[in-house]
């Protein structure tokens, strides 16, 4: 389906908000940007404010991780879909190196198909 589409934008990271989500700024082209939440599509990581201290302890360290790849830096994103709570779905690729893909390989993430 054409809504489906997805798309290659230039973005800017602000912050890391957890080992699987950021905010940034997206250049739209034509010097218009928005600031927009993303969720990294295609992986899972465990959660900074579980119940369980050995979950939350992999959950920071997956936000750490993140935080040193992406915090700060230029990437691209390849966006897809909006999740249930707005966020958009998207691969980040620094360096062409695909972000989300990274995690897996490192262990600080699983694979999560919505």
């Amino acid at each position: 389906k054409i809504m489906d589409k997805k798309y290659v934008y230039r973005a800017h990271v602000k912050r890391v908000v957890d080992g699987d989500t950021v905010d940034a700024i997206v250049d739209l082209g034509f010097r218009i940007t928005i600031d927009v939440r993303l969720r990294l599509v295609g992986i899972d990581t465990m959660e900074i404010r579980d119940r369980d201290p050995e979950k939350r302890a992999h959950g920071m360290k997956a936000k750490q991780r993140m935080i040193e790849l992406v915090e700060g830096q230029d990437v691209v994103i390849e966006s897809h879909k909006t999740d249930m709570y707005g966020r958009y779905l998207a691969d980040i690729y620094l360096n062409e190196v695909n972000i989300n893909q990274q995690l897996i390989t490192e262990g600080l993430a699983v694979p999560y198909m919505v």
